[in-house]
């Protein structure tokens, strides 16, 4: 995979993550358009097929709500600390498995020492 593909992706999932956490607090519309969006990987003109709408108002609805969940992210940053947590988590479990193989060693070494 491309450097630029790898952008990509992590855009879209980034834009997935602001959806997921702030996706209930946008109206209606603007919630299930970007549901067709992100959930089902539907294009503007499917979208606006779907709705019965204007390619326009598809587009219209998809930049304004993504608007929305970017400065909610901004304000509240629920995304950014689930991402601390979970690096945390990782260290955490990390430290836990460290301190297993350090507990493995001294056991395999108080048995080695002991003739066994």
């Amino acid at each position: 995979m491309s450097e630029h593909d790898n952008q990509v992706l992590t855009e879209w999932n980034d834009k997935v993550d602001l959806f997921k956490a702030y996706g209930d607090m946008l109206s209606p519309t603007q919630r299930q358009i970007l549901s067709l969006y992100f959930d089902y990987n539907l294009s503007v003109t499917e979208i606006a097929q779907e709705r019965g709408i204007t390619r326009a108002a598809a587009y219209d609805a998809l930049k304004k709500g993504m608007a929305k969940l970017v400065s909610y992210e901004e304000r509240l940053h629920l995304v950014k600390l689930d991402g601390i947590l979970h690096r945390i988590e990782g260290i955490l479990k990390e430290r836990e498995e460290l301190e297993k193989d350090e507990e493995l060693a001294k056991l395999l070494k108080e048995a080695n020492d002991d003739g066994i």
